[in-house]
């Protein structure tokens, strides 16, 4: 793909100070992150909340145990009344009752006037070795107290679909005598076909057609298409239900992108999710199958290519101007909580970043790892709370997200799919 950059386009210079062409912190900003500072300082602020919630339950243990020591001394003068029918001294009766009750209502009212606890909230992230061109699936959890962890690392890319897993992966077969390598996807309990390992050596030899993921979503994918050079010749849009499809490349390039019906124009696609296309688009764009879902810093887009002269006689692949705005109904969430120079300030290597629905976590990528920040006010509190260590070339297709019950349920569907042990002696706390 050297001679038509899928994902990097334009990234570097996005990524170049200041981040992403933005002339740095609002006045809005800085003033929630000047209140944000006295806050803390005060020893009121939103992390100094969370930190106190954290060592509520070694409060309630200490509580407890006051309370059984206090109760023990209430038992003394308790035996005296039953053996000499006396009565308690008032300061001993009035010291352990008031003392009792008061301790455990501080705790449970210094709880409740905190910031409400975390809500459960998981990141499935699919993620692309480009070397290798194998894929992974992680699935990683901040419960309500807080904490990072991961359950489950599966060996391929595993995207929710209604209420199903659909297993995205790739599929090799013969178009005449053109050997494909495809993208088919199918519900996990059900197999595609014969699948790839991941690299052309792994299957015996080259490809005349392969395909890329650049993009899996909760009901729409993304692929790249790669002649036997290696050259990029097209780029596409599909569903998951179409990818059951068999794919001929030359069929395609008979009779154009939709004659296998895998691949879907932005028209199809918004009227999929029942969104109309935007009006700016031209007749010309909004009827084309040359186009993708593509990752730039903080967001997925749109983006349509063409094939164009290099000016020394040859053609050559390129993206076109043009950014499409995709709806969440599109891509699902895809919000960040905070403000590119705010996600820099907390994570100078920080290539892209994705933030939970709630906005109270991040995920910020860098080269080398995702690293993971609490969220307060829209500011990544440091230091981080886990990171997940990346492969070199290793980049994200996929981030789906689940939260309340739903963090449970796929936590008990993915957990005995994938890697444990292992897996989890790599993921730092």
């Amino acid at each position: 793909m050297a001679d038509f950059d899928l994902e990097q386009t334009d990234f570097e210079r996005q990524l170049a100070v200041p981040p992403l062409s933005r002339s740095g912190f609002s006045d809005r900003l800085y003033r929630s992150v000047l209140a944000r500072l006295e806050a803390e300082k005060a020893g009121v602020g939103p992390a100094t909340r969370w930190r106190r919630r954290r060592s509520g339950r070694l409060r309630v243990v200490s509580v407890i145990g006051a309370a059984a020591v206090l109760l023990g001394l209430f038992m003394i003068p308790a035996v005296w009344w039953w053996r000499t029918g006396g009565s308690v001294p008032a300061s001993v009766g009035g010291g352990v009752r008031n003392g009792a009750a008061d301790g455990v209502s501080s705790v449970v009212r210094d709880d409740a006037e905190d910031a409400a606890e975390p809500m459960p909230s998981g990141l499935l992230l699919g993620l692309r070795h480009e070397p290798t061109e194998s894929y992974r699936t992680v699935w990683i959890v901040r419960d309500k107290d807080g904490r990072i962890r991961a359950t489950a690392q599966i060996g391929a890319i595993i995207a929710p679909f209604g209420m199903e897993f659909w297993r995205i992966e790739p599929v090799v077969s013969l178009s005449g005598d053109t050997r494909v390598r495809s993208f088919g996807a199918a519900p996990v309990p059900e197999q595609t076909s014969k699948t790839g390992g991941g690299t052309d050596a792994d299957d015996g030899g080259s490809f005349a057609y392969r395909e890329i993921p650049l993009f899996v979503g909760n009901r729409f994918a993304s692929f790249a298409a790669l002649d036997a050079a290696g050259k990029t010749t097209a780029v596409r849009v599909s569903a998951f239900p179409l990818l059951r499809r068999t794919a001929d490349p030359v069929a395609e390039r008979a009779s154009g992108a939709g004659a296998s019906g895998r691949f879907l124009t932005p028209d199809e696609a918004f009227a999929l999710v029942s969104e109309p296309s935007p009006e700016w688009l031209p007749p010309s764009l909004r009827a084309s199958y040359d186009w993708a879902i593509v990752r730039e810093p903080g967001r997925w887009v749109g983006r349509f290519a063409e094939t164009a002269g290099n000016g020394e006689g040859a053609s050559v692949r390129r993206w076109r101007e043009e950014r499409l705005d995709l709806p969440e109904a599109l891509v699902s969430h895809d919000r960040l909580c905070c403000e590119w120079p705010v996600i820099r300030s907390a994570e100078p290597d920080a290539r892209d970043a994705f933030s939970s629905p709630a906005g109270d976590w991040l995920a910020a990528v860098t080269p080398s790892e995702v690293v993971f920040y609490a969220v307060f006010d829209g500011v990544p509190d440091t230091p981080s709370i886990g990171s997940l260590e990346l492969r070199p070339g290793e980049v994200p297709i996929m981030a789906q997200w689940a939260t309340g019950e739903y963090v449970a349920k796929w936590t008990e569907f993915l957990a005995g799919r994938g890697e444990t042990a292992a897996f989890f002696d790599r993921m730092k706390k």
